[in-house]
């Protein structure tokens, strides 16, 4: 009979980090496309099984099996995870690349207004209560990317607290002032916007820590500020309520005065 070997000894940190001789490092490049590819499969699987326990939910409530409550609130964290599931996938389409832009004049509080109103029967159901105080803020930017961008942070927002303060107002781009004297002197200044949502927190301790940056709606945000190339997007955590504001800072030019025609 033999005896059992002994253990082998952990190799040397030296020896860890060292490639294995004959084989080559894998490229990066590669193994970045590899994941994405799995990221992307795993997240459409993900989507496909939600969107089957939703019908098999469906069927059980028409069979007198579970009520719509009973339905509601099952399927809640199922839309939820389908939701984060889509967002995966935006992101890695805009990862690769493959959003075109096209730059329009659009009012920023009417973006707003409309991501606002096609929530409005979910944010009711959670419970959520939303202020809105939205001034006329033109900006120049593409408007799909504008709607998907007041979407991710409405998500952002209702993760983290049930009253959501929404503002947008024009800003001065070489001053950032939002001010009444700054918005009143359009024909003299560089014009943006800001995009304020404030969130009060349950809790003081849940306001005292901030929410991940890597939650998938505020990855979102930021991959579409950042596709854009002209958004800023911070957020930040005091006093019982969290904050993210969003500053368009692509300039519309101010426009001329009327010419007066010589006498």
């Amino acid at each position: 009979m033999t005896e059992p070997s002994a253990p082998h000894a952990p190799p040397s940190p030296a020896l860890a980090q060292r490639p294995l001789q004959g084989l080559a490092a894998p490229d990066a490049s590669l193994l970045i496309e590899a994941w994405a590819e799995l990221a992307n499969a795993i997240t459409a699987q993900a989507v496909d099984t939600v969107d089957h326990l939703l019908r098999g939910l469906e069927l059980l409530q028409q069979r007198g099996r579970l009520s719509a409550a009973e339905v509601e609130i099952l399927a809640r964290p199922a839309l939820c995870l389908k939701r984060g599931g889509m967002q995966s996938q935006q992101i890695a389409r805009l990862l690769r690349g493959q959003v075109r832009q096209t730059h329009e004049k659009i009012d920023l509080a009417d973006v707003t207004a409309a991501a606002l109103a096609e929530r409005c029967e979910t944010l009711a159901a959670l419970g959520i209560t939303v202020e809105q105080q939205l001034s006329a803020a033109p900006v120049l930017v593409d408007p799909t990317l504008a709607y998907g961008l007041v979407q991710a942070l409405l998500d952002w927002a209702i993760q983290h607290g049930s009253h959501v303060d929404i503002a947008v107002a024009p800003i001065d781009c070489l001053t950032g002032d939002p001010s009444a004297t700054a918005v009143s002197s359009s024909t003299t200044m560089y014009r943006g916007a800001r995009l304020t949502l404030s969130v009060r927190a349950g809790t003081v301790e849940s306001a005292a820590n901030p929410p991940p940056a890597h939650s998938m709606p505020w990855l979102l945000a930021q991959r579409l500020a950042d596709t854009d190339g002209a958004i800023e997007l911070r957020q930040d955590a005091a006093a019982a309520q969290l904050r993210a504001q969003v500053t368009f800072v692509r300039a519309i030019e101010p426009s001329s005065p009327p010419s007066v025609p010589p006498a």
